[in-house]
């Protein structure tokens, strides 16, 4: 079962250590947990390749910032 819908996930330095289609299961879930604005917060190294696939937009690369 799904946790209750999140404002803000630090999710930083995890998607490095699966597959692509591992990272996609998991940006799927994130995105689907994170409330309509809600913040997600990855790693320097990690990078969402289509983040509109995910209900996302980039807001800050360099903090690698993403919001719903």
């Amino acid at each position: 079962a799904m946790q209750k819908k999140q404002d803000i996930i630090f999710f930083r330095n995890q998607l490095l250590y699966f597959s692509s289609p591992q990272n996609e299961t998991i940006l799927s879930h994130l995105s689907q947990t994170l409330n309509p604005n809600g913040w997600l917060f990855i790693g320097e190294q990690e990078q969402i390749k289509k983040p509109e696939q995910y209900n996302l937009a980039l807001i800050n690369a360099s903090e690698r910032m993403y919001r719903k």
